[in-house]
């Protein structure tokens, strides 16, 4: 199926567009999805008791003069969908016109997308509808000063209705202040953040992403975040909002006006960067069980109960060593003196600690110096 949308038929079909109109329609439900999935083919209709006039300057300075046109819906399986249209200038030639298909929407701005969808929030009633459209009118070709008139001739209030639309969707894409902050967190561990922005969380529905694998809950204005023994040590916990999500489409047929069915294909959304701390460090030291001073050059061999590798170490000039990020929380390590310069012996005893995520636990060896003998014989006259 051929699209007719050319920019330049656009800004002429604004004033050449032929007020649609028909009789009865069917009274039938209003289609308004949480998670929007359009339908393959639809009817278009609209109805003579629904003429507006829209009168407003256009991007290159002509003037759009009482302009009529009327709300559009796309009818199916007994539902009737508010459509937009974005290719005035092509008249839809019946009341209801059966045998529009869907395909893939190009060329419409994201606030259009936002604005086909959102603008029921601030009213269901055809007046918010009808000014809903002139406002995707303004994203696709550009309008100002922009006023109209109702069916029965009174003045439509465009600047007061289309604030609440805009509102609406100022309301929408407003993030928690804590968005993007990144947290640190140890196993067991958990941090609350506070939202100052004024957000409702809980319309953050749904869990984009959460690919540093913690615990998570929302009460009010805070989300609290938890990190587990199986969180991973880097990762995203991203919330996005699912209502109205869904995909934008055209729906066209030869010779007729294109119209847009709306959803939102970029929802608004939040993200946390989180880093797992699950690693603590181990640190040795060796002292002279008498005179408490540091002993350098002692080496120990350290067995841990998960699979980390065995490792031997030597104490430094200072009497210690420290392994870093040796093992994750809760790792039992085994330390046993395998060799102690002179004067000291080696103690056959080990030692035994627990790593704790984020922090160093410190296992002390103390040893006695080896013992000397003095031998003193007498000879000589008894």
């Amino acid at each position: 199926m051929k699209h007719k949308k050319r920019k330049f038929r656009v800004l002429l079909a604004l004033f050449v567009l032929i007020a649609q109109v028909c009789g009865s329609l069917l009274p039938i439900k209003e289609a308004f999805a949480a998670d929007i999935s359009h339908p393959e083919e639809v009817t278009i209709e609209y109805s003579y008791d629904e003429v507006y006039h829209i009168t407003a300057d256009l991007g290159d300075g002509r003037r759009f003069e009482n302009h009529p046109t009327n709300p559009l819906y796309a009818v199916y399986e007994g539902k009737r969908m508010p459509v937009f249209c974005i290719e005035p200038g092509f008249p839809i030639d019946n009341a209801s016109t059966p045998g529009y298909t869907k395909n893939p929407l190009t060329g419409i701005s994201a606030r259009a997308k936002l604005i086909s969808v959102l603008w029921k929030y601030a009213g269901t009633d055809t007046d918010t509808q009808e000014v809903a459209s002139w406002m995707i009118w303004n994203e696709i070709v550009g309008l100002s000063n922009i006023s109209g008139t109702r069916p029965d001739g009174t003045p439509l209030d465009f600047v007061g209705i289309s604030s609440k639309i805009n509102q609406v969707i100022e309301t929408y894409k407003k993030q928690p202040s804590f968005n993007g902050s990144a947290i640190k967190l140890k196993i067991g561990e958990s941090i609350t953040l506070t939202d100052t922005n004024g957000v409702d969380l809980s319309s953050f529905d749904g869990v984009q992403k959460n690919t540093a694998n913690v615990d998570y809950s929302i009460n009010g204005n805070k989300l609290t975040i938890t990190a587990k023994a199986d969180s991973n040590e880097n990762g995203i916990l991203r919330f996005k909002k699912t209502k109205d999500e869904g995909t934008p489409v055209a729906y066209t047929k030869e010779g007729q006006q294109t119209v847009m069915a709306g959803a939102i294909d970029d929802p608004n959304g939040y993200q946390i960067p989180i880093e797992v701390i699950k690693n603590g460090d181990l640190k040795i030291v060796k002292r002279d069980k008498e005179s408490g001073d540091l002993v350098p050059g002692t080496k120990f061999e350290v067995t841990f109960s998960d699979d980390t590798p065995k490792k031997t170490v030597t104490t430094g000039a200072d009497g210690t060593v420290t392994l870093k990020d040796v093992a994750i929380d809760g790792t039992e390590v085994t330390v046993k003196e395998i060799s102690v310069p002179a004067p000291y012996v080696v103690d056959g005893t080990t030692f035994k600690g627990k790593i704790v995520a984020g922090e160093t636990i410190e296992l002390t060896s103390r040893n006695m110096r080896q013992k000397g003998q003095i031998k003193i014989e007498k000879s000589g006259q008894e």
